[in-house]
């Protein structure tokens, strides 16, 4: 489960935040009236609600897996829910939904010193070709280190003390699956 502040503007989570499936919401919020959807939208009178991202802020924005840079134009309202962002380049203006938005300091979407790389757009700073990790396989946390084939393909080795691979398991899904991974314990720096 991944949770967004907007005041400090940060995400944080847990990895063993478990859904309960035999509560309702009734259960816990006997105020509250579900009426089976979901809106990403911000409601607010506005006075005392911090905006995360006022126009002019530097952004990256998510649309179709493919993420965007720019600067917000327009701040979502009861009439348009979602932003308004001018791309970098100076193109026509993009509609973003607000939970497809972040700050450039923001781990889950590429740092702008990434985007002339193809292949680390998407990645943090420290998932690079022979980047140090610690890996959860198999029930052990694995020290060792990324390796990146001339193919784009991710790989972890470990090895012993005399520089021999002793275990080598596949990440070619590590793109699409660090952040699962990360949330969940499963990779960490170092």
């Amino acid at each position: 489960m991944l949770f967004y502040n907007p005041v400090t503007k940060k995400f944080s989570t847990s990895a063993d935040y478990k859904l309960d499936l035999e509560r309702s919401l009734p259960d816990v919020f006997p105020d509250l009236v579900y009426d089976g959807t979901f809106t990403s939208r911000r409601l607010s009178d506005g006075s005392s609600v911090k905006e995360a991202f006022p126009p002019g802020s530097h952004v990256f924005a998510r649309i179709l897996e493919e993420f965007y840079e720019g600067y917000v134009n327009k701040v979502p309202t009861d009439e348009h829910p979602w932003y308004s962002v001018q791309p970098l380049d100076g193109g026509a203006p993009f509609a973003v939904d607000p939970l497809e938005i972040s700050g450039p300091d923001d781990p889950l979407y590429p740092r702008d010193e990434y985007r002339d790389d193809p292949t680390a757009r998407v990645l943090l700073p420290w998932i690079k070709n022979n980047g140090k990790i610690t890996l959860f396989v198999d029930g052990f946390l694995r020290p060792g280190r990324l390796q990146l084939s001339s193919s784009h393909l991710w790989e972890f080795i470990q090895r012993d003390s005399c520089h021999r691979v002793s275990f080598r398991y596949n990440l070619h899904d590590l793109p699409s699956t660090w952040r699962v991974r990360l949330f969940e314990g499963g990779i960490k720096e170092g």
